[in-house]
């Protein structure tokens, strides 16, 4: 039987699991995604491919803090209970490999020897984030995040249960705190200076919108794909360099303080405008881009519980001392 086929059955079935949600008979589907994510990331073993356009924060003091651009970022590999292994390729740098087990870290570059690697100082092939499959399904599951659409769709023949939900600032908070995520609009040190003195908006460093939507496979109830969408407004450098030179001694600002300012016109009251119900596009709702920058990340897994027994090369083991 044609997959298409069992859509219109499923359909119905998640029609007739929504009422036993609403009765209480049968557990929320944000308790279902939770308990999914969580068995998705005890899973014996699975390969995943992680593809990110997502800017990368670099700590520093409170004026050195920086951030790079937000770059297409690409990295495969396979994970383990207690294991994670990553390869990351790119364009004329060449391979590096990354193998973390328990709490020790080692790294080689192409196919040189293995050494103990704390991923900390710069190397021939730039790693800078590394995302872990595991930790974000298990961050995914603390957030608790809120269902806000269901549906089942056709993936490669399998019938797929496509989930979705918008992230709150706290809840996006908690994945950059649990490190499965950077802050989606980093500030640099001076934008933090010119927020400090009130030259930059308090909502600078803010998503507008935190999108994410989770397929699970309906038979298996394993986790396929993980995507997460965050609009980020552009924030207009000029006028925040501006206001801190009125702010500075001498300023514009500072010389007209002895005049008599206007008062400042009421800004008029925007007309309510109604939108209609929620588009979705791909699971996700339809929001309006203009003036706003669009970060992406998306996780994809595959062969779960199917790969062979995780095993330590004889050189792996002797760094490990075993």
């Amino acid at each position: 039987m044609k997959i298409t086929a069992l859509i219109a059955p499923l359909v119905l079935v998640a029609s007739g699991a929504a009422q036993e949600e609403a009765s209480g008979k049968r557990p929320s589907a944000a308790a279902r995604l939770q308990a999914q994510l969580r068995t998705a990331a005890a899973v014996t073993s699975a390969e995943f491919d992680v593809n990110w356009q997502w800017p990368i924060t670099v700590r520093g003091s409170a004026t050195t803090s920086r951030s790079r651009s937000a770059a297409k970022e690409h990295v495969q590999g396979r994970f383990y209970r207690d294991a994670v292994f990553f390869e990351v390729k790119k364009a004329k740098l060449g391979t590096a490999e990354v193998l973390q087990v328990g709490r020790h870290t080692m790294a080689r570059e192409n196919k040189g020897a293995w050494q103990l690697d704390a991923l900390t100082k710069p190397r021939a092939i730039r790693v800078t984030f590394l995302p872990d499959p595991q930790r974000l399904l298990l961050a995914l599951a603390a957030v608790a995040p809120t269902v806000s659409n269901r549906d089942i769709i056709d993936v490669d023949g399998r019938a797929v249960e496509r989930v979705g939900m918008t992230l709150n600032s706290e809840q996006v908070g908690l994945l950059v705190r649990a490190g499965v995520l950077h802050e989606p609009n980093p500030m640099s040190g001076f934008l933090l200076m010119a927020r400090a003195q009130g030259a930059a908006p308090k909502d600078a460093g803010a998503a507008d919108a935190v999108d994410v939507v989770i397929e699970v496979d309906v038979e298996t109830k394993h986790v396929h794909a993980v995507r997460i969408r965050a609009t980020v407004a552009v924030i207009d450098m000029g006028a925040v360099m501006q206001r801190m030179r009125q702010q500075r001694p001498g300023g514009r600002r500072q010389q007209k303080d002895h005049e008599e300012e206007p008062e400042p016109k009421k800004p008029k009251k925007a007309k309510k405008v109604d939108a209609g119900p929620v588009r979705y596009e791909g699971g996700m709702p339809v929001r309006d881009t203009t003036d706003k920058s669009v970060l992406t990340f998306e996780l994809k897994m595959r062969k779960h519980g199917q790969l062979p027994a995780f095993e330590l090369s004889d050189e792996q083991k002797k760094l490990l001392g075993r």
